[in-house]
């Protein structure tokens, strides 16, 4: 296995922004110099970003939080540490280092980035090779101290640049009719390896929500007939008709013809844990993880808020006897059993 772990978590960018604490209906600048800070960025970026006016979450480093903290203003915030995923999915461009882990996330967010590598004489050119890949992906460019705000603003603003605002839909996201995170319409879904246990729990979800859905799988089994919904067996292309999401799993690789065909028709194509995520963030949820026992940990949460008198939504890798609804009769993949303790996802 080679490559960089990146975790499949995207937030749509208003539920993000509101999360942070920013107003969603302004672009948000993103300055990070790795996981311990980087003294140049902290340095130089905020007397050149305040003029700005512009929205600022700027990740310091913990160990220098206190000697910036009078950085801290109505437009400018700062941060020992951001969880990434969180802070990515908000912003609008990213100002930051170039290091592989920082351009593996903006990535996966789709995030335009002016890129400060660090000197080659500290690192052997490595930073500089990176920035110039991303930005050879149309994704980034260098930045330069001296005319950073004419920079950050045709990022912003220029379509044909990256980071131009496109359609609502190019940093990804998604909702359904009952809701889901970001409040994008999402009323005809399709969803590959339907038969999966985790697959198959999200339809059922879906399904509660009014969604329609339809799936495919390689050998579809009782679970997919269980739901209901027209599956197709195997995958090809032409099973996407009036869809407007795919929902792929993540085995399953992007140039699929499959996902190729639904990104040229101009579907919302999510990953599972990208959908479930967008789930998750209606509302509190718990989320049970580990080597051994996390079917029955989930289950014994479940019934408990079920005795409270609660309503929750369970999403279970296994059968359990106290819910005979159980999306799934068989053990699952080893991912976490999620469980939803408010009365959501339309309930």
């Amino acid at each position: 296995m080679v490559g960089y772990p990146v975790r499949e978590v995207r937030f749509s960018q208003a539920e993000a922004k509101a999360r942070l604490g920013f107003d969603p209906a302004k672009p948000l600048l993103l300055v990070l110099g790795g996981s311990q800070g980087s003294l140049e960025l902290n340095e130089r970026l905020p007397p050149l970003l305040k003029p700005l006016g512009l929205p600022v979450l700027h990740q310091v480093g913990e160990r220098w939080l206190e000697r910036y903290r009078h950085l801290e203003g109505e437009t400018y915030r700062i941060a020992g540490f951001l969880d990434a995923p969180l802070a990515m999915s908000a912003a609008d461009l990213l100002l930051a280092r170039a290091g592989a882990g920082t351009l593996a996330e903006a990535a996966f967010h789709r995030l335009p980035a002016l890129l400060f590598p660090l000197s080659p004489r500290l690192d052997g050119g490595a930073q500089r090779a990176n920035a110039l890949a991303y930005q050879k992906a149309g994704a980034a460019r260098l930045g330069d101290y001296s005319r950073l705000a004419q920079q950050v603003e045709e990022l912003l603003h220029n379509p044909e640049l990256p980071g131009g605002h496109g359609p609502p839909l190019s940093r990804g996201g998604g909702g359904s009719p009952g809701g889901l995170a970001g409040g994008v319409s999402m009323k005809r879904v399709h969803i590959m390896g339907i038969e999966g246990v985790g697959m198959s729990a999200l339809a059922r979800l879906l399904l509660a929500e009014g969604v329609a859905v339809t799936g495919c799988d390689l050998a579809p089994g009782k679970r997919a007939k269980a739901l209901g919904v027209p599956v197709h067996a195997g995958h090809d292309p032409g099973h996407l008709q009036e869809e407007d999401t795919l929902v792929v799993p993540t085995p399953v690789p992007l140039d699929h013809p499959e996902v190729v065909a639904a990104k040229e028709r101009g579907l919302r194509v999510l990953r599972r844990m990208e959908l479930l995520a967008q789930l998750l963030a209606q509302g509190p949820s718990l989320g049970v993880t580990g080597t051994h026992g996390k079917t029955t940990t989930t289950g014994m949460l479940a019934s408990i808020l079920l005795e409270a008198g609660l309503d929750p939504w369970v999403l279970l890798g296994g059968s359990f006897p106290s819910f005979p609804g159980t999306p799934a009769t068989e053990r699952g993949p080893a991912w976490p059993r999620w469980t939803s303790p408010t009365p959501s996802f339309g309930r």
